[in-house]
């Protein structure tokens, strides 16, 4: 039971130092949801996947970097 628990933490420290898959997500960005039914985007144009884009105001960016 030791040797397992001991193993379990190995790999979970492990784990946490491997590379994330960034690539999955930041060449989507800028793209309509074409056929992903569960999408929203901001760029793209039917009323389904629309959301009104973020805007980041003087108040909020102050806000954010304290």
């Amino acid at each position: 039971m030791k040797t397992w628990i001991i193993s379990t933490m190995v790999l979970l420290s492990l784990s946490g130092c491997a590379e994330p898959d960034n690539h999955l997500y930041s060449d989507q960005i800028n793209y309509p949801c074409n056929d992903k039914p569960n999408c929203v985007s901001s760029i793209d144009k039917r009323p389904e996947h629309h959301v009104v884009p973020l805007l980041l105001t003087a108040q909020g960016l102050s806000n954010w970097q304290s």
